[in-house]
């Protein structure tokens, strides 16, 4: 929208042929998945600080075709915001998300208790003056009983 707001979306299909072995048995299933996502953004720097805050909504749908049909749809809101400090070629941040799930997937006992959580993220993106730069993060959602969510993420990338 200008220099410190964004709108961005993402809509997406995708399938998976899921096969489960138990011995000499096999059971094959397929999965079609619909997802989409919109999110709205604002940044702005206050000298080599780098402050953002962010409100999204994602949902997703997955149809099995087992028998019968199994249908299970995920829909979140997220409201967040990350801190990050630019030093060089290392800019570390912290990030903030309030979750809250609108819909629940079918057949996860205690799920209603679990519809909100906190995300808690840290990090580190690395830049040279090469072609590589990368990062690494890590996440962990908290506040939830039944659903766990911690997730580990390295990125390496090389420009042509």
């Amino acid at each position: 929208l200008n220099a410190n707001w964004l709108v961005d979306a993402s809509i997406g299909i995708g399938r998976t042929d899921l096969d489960s072995y138990t011995g000499p048995l096999v059971a094959k299933a397929n999965d079609d998945r619909t997802f989409g996502a919109v999110s709205l953004s604002y940044a702005t720097n206050i000298g080599k600080w780098q402050m953002l805050g962010k409100a999204s909504y994602l949902g997703s749908k997955d149809e099995f075709d087992t028998t019968p049909k199994t249908k299970s749809k995920l829909a979140q809101a997220r409201v967040g915001g990350q801190v990050a400090y630019d030093a060089g070629n290392f800019v570390p941040y912290v990030d903030v998300t309030f979750i809250r799930d609108t819909t629940t997937p079918p057949g996860i006992v205690g799920s209603d208790n679990d519809r909100n959580a906190t995300q808690l993220q840290a990090g580190v993106n690395i830049y040279s003056s090469g072609p590589l730069s990368g990062g690494i993060s890590y996440s962990h959602e908290a506040y939830r009983k039944e659903i766990k969510n911690d997730i580990l993420v390295a990125n390496l990338s090389y420009r042509f």
